[in-house]
């Protein structure tokens, strides 16, 4: 229900659209491209956080003796392994 509150329309879209023409006028081009390059490494970073994230879930999940052998093994020893 709240959300259809928050839903931007087209009217609103112009609105943005003519906000921005006149706050960044000529430099519109070199500012979207600014922002979607930070939108991109944005979701690299959430990408590596999740992945991160899902690893230590797993890294959990794993019994107790499975985790004493890797922890035994090395970071050399697993990264031949893997």
């Amino acid at each position: 229900r709240m959300l259809a509150f928050f839903s931007i329309g087209p009217s609103e879209y112009v609105v943005i659209l003519v906000a921005a023409l006149l706050i960044f006028g000529r430099r519109l081009p070199e500012v979207a491209r600014a922002f979607g390059r930070a939108t991109v490494e944005f979701k690299r970073g959430m990408r590596e956080t999740q992945g991160l994230f899902r690893d230590a879930m797993e890294e959990s999940d794993r019994p107790v003796e499975d985790r004493r052998a890797a922890e035994e093994e090395g970071p050399e020893d697993r990264d031949q392994a893997g």
